[in-house]
């Protein structure tokens, strides 16, 4: 019981400790800023999929018979394949896609 004061549920939660305040614009930045590398990377091979996957009702296997086509917005990505220990976790990640061979080839390709 609040004394003195009118009771409603503002001050009782706020007397209890709860925040009753939407989360300020900076906190939501800061998140978002913090989420985006992690789907940045992520989305890289599903997006080899859409752009140089397999026909869905083709053969699984016209990609290689593709020319391939170079994404400029996923440089980044193909940098931390060819040059850092990211390259195994992005391998089996784009495996899990079905694109684990064209990632291959195309680092033997960057790199040879």
């Amino acid at each position: 019981m609040v004394s003195g004061r009118e009771c409603t549920r503002s001050t009782i939660e706020s007397s209890m400790g709860y925040i009753t305040q939407p989360w300020p614009i900076t906190s939501l930045c800061a998140f978002g800023l913090c989420l985006f590398p992690f789907v940045y990377f992520l989305s890289y091979a599903p997006m080899v999929l859409v752009c140089e996957g397999p026909d869905i009702f083709g053969d699984p296997y016209d990609m290689f018979y593709l020319e391939r086509v170079e994404i400029p917005g996923y440089r980044s990505v193909d940098w931390l394949i060819d040059n850092t220990p990211l390259r195994k976790p992005l391998f089996v990640w784009a495996d899990f896609w079905g694109v684990g061979n064209y990632f291959e080839l195309e680092h033997w390709d960057r790199t040879h």
